[in-house]
């Protein structure tokens, strides 16, 4: 209980600092650099996105197994996952890095993009500089997963909210200095190489016989992760390559990056929920991670993600009814103007984030217990779909075309992932909907911890 709790208030600390650092930047942004400036930076760190995309396959797979063996005492297999992971991460970031600089540089994809503010150079610099962020942030969850095996999930998440406060800090004076984007990418990646310096230190002091440095002939390690890894990518892909920066890179060829910057203002307004989701989903991954099989784990799992279920509708159906209510005040002083109030749009995407606190929480479950390989692969085929209607859906109804298209893709990853952790716990997935709905089972659950906690205080 000390080590969830400790982990809770970690990862709040981390995604209140994660949602103060947008809800402030963007205005910044936006004021200093013009809202054409702003999309071009997304779509540019989006493409840079496609890297921990790649890799997040890998990290999430390693961590989860790595996490077990460290547990149960396996250091011998510890160390060979740390060593065919770190230099599978490397290789493959390298290998992006190169090929999105030449397409970038000798191909004519900064007038598909719609990238005509920054010249050729400053575009070339603002790729390398965060195709490097995403490659550190990559090999920074190694060690993570280092000091969680071992409990502390407090530290290594309290270190990174300081990282993103001074992240932010600096970023906020240059941007009020008047700095161009390439300077503000150079700073961001800075700051991550500080974050994983300390997080290699955190790990080393918590498993000091472990070594993270790259193992190239150690790759036959990673042999039983391939299933997982190609889940996870598959999640990621579907996720954040195709729902979020491909459907950024859609609207940017049909739409402008003007229209970029506003999709990504009401996206970032309604992750609010997403964030709130995400102070405990983490952490309960991680419990899932170290449960036992059997019976009782199951049932553990279940209450969990039932009450992970019930908290997220709450908090998002919440929030958007807020957001009807305050969003014309709040768009109009945040974004000074440049983004115009669409109540259609945000009710359309309030919906999106509803479907993503319904699902969530049942993927969480697949990919603790390295049972994502068929969820990957329907995630992708269904944001695919979604992404292929969004192109003509955006020559009927511009935005809100988008905004639909992304939608159904939530909708539809709900559905699979409902249905994959249904068969996987308890065989019967419709069975799984109600009892993951009925909060009983889910507050009986805290409520038996929290008493075991009150009698053994240290547990």
């Amino acid at each position: 209980m000390h080590r969830m709790m400790r982990g809770i208030l970690g990862q709040m600390s981390g995604r209140a600092m994660i949602a103060v650092y947008q809800l402030a930047i963007i205005p910044l942004m936006i004021a200093n650099w013009g809202l054409s400036l702003y999309g071009e930076w997304l779509i540019l760190t989006g493409l840079a996105t496609y890297l921990a995309v790649s890799g997040q396959g890998l990290t999430t797979a390693s961590a989860m197994k790595l996490i077990r063996c460290i547990k149960r005492g396996d250091s011998d297999a510890a160390q060979g996952i740390i060593h065919g992971s770190v230099a599978t991460l490397i290789v493959v970031g390298a290998l992006f890095t190169v090929m999105l600089l030449g397409l970038l540089y000798f191909t004519n994809w900064a007038n598909i993009l719609s990238l005509h503010v920054m010249g050729k150079r400053e575009i070339i610099g603002v790729a390398a500089a965060a195709a490097l962020q995403i490659i550190v942030i990559s090999l920074r969850n190694i060690p993570m997963a280092i000091s969680h095996a071992a409990g502390d999930y407090g530290r290594p998440a309290l270190c990174s909210s300081m990282m993103r406060l001074l992240e932010f800090s600096g970023s906020a004076v240059m941007l009020l200095a008047k700095v161009n984007p390439l300077e503000l990418a150079c700073w961001i990646a800075v700051i991550t190489l500080l974050d994983y310096a300390v997080q290699m230190r955190l790990a080393c002091a918590q498993s000091p016989d472990l070594e993270l440095r790259p193992g190239f002939h150690e790759w036959h390690n990673l042999r039983d992760l391939l299933g997982p890894t190609f889940g996870n990518l598959g999640v990621a892909c579907a996720i954040n390559g195709i729902g979020v920066q491909g459907f950024r890179l859609a609207t940017a060829a049909l739409l402008g990056s003007a229209d970029v910057a506003a999709l990504a203002v009401y996206t970032a307004l309604l992750r609010l929920s997403e964030h709130c989701a995400n102070m405990v989903l983490p952490i309960i991954q991680l419990e899932l991670a170290r449960q036992a099989e059997g019976q009782e784990g199951k049932d553990t799992a279940i209450a969990m993600i039932g009450l992970s279920v019930l908290c997220g509708l709450m908090i998002a159906a919440g929030w958007l009814a807020c957001l009807l209510m305050v969003g014309p005040q709040l768009l109009s002083w945040w974004t000074s103007g440049e983004v115009v109030y669409d109540p259609v749009l945000l009710i359309v995407l309030g919906a999106a984030a509803i479907f993503v606190q319904l699902g969530r929480p049942s993927l969480t479950y697949l990919i603790a217990r390295n049972l994502v390989a068929l969820a990957g692969c329907v995630m992708m085929a269904s944001w695919s779909l979604a992404l292929a209607i969004a192109f003509p859906l955006a020559q009927l109804w511009g935005l809100h075309g988008v905004a639909f298209a992304m939608v159904s893709g939530e909708l539809a990853a709900l559905i699979a992932c409902s249905y994959l952790a249904g068969r996987y716990l308890i065989g019967n997935p419709l069975h799984y909907a109600a009892i993951i709905f009925d909060g009983r089972k889910s507050f009986g659950l805290i409520a038996g911890k929290w008493m075991q906690w009150r009698r053994a205080p240290g547990a």
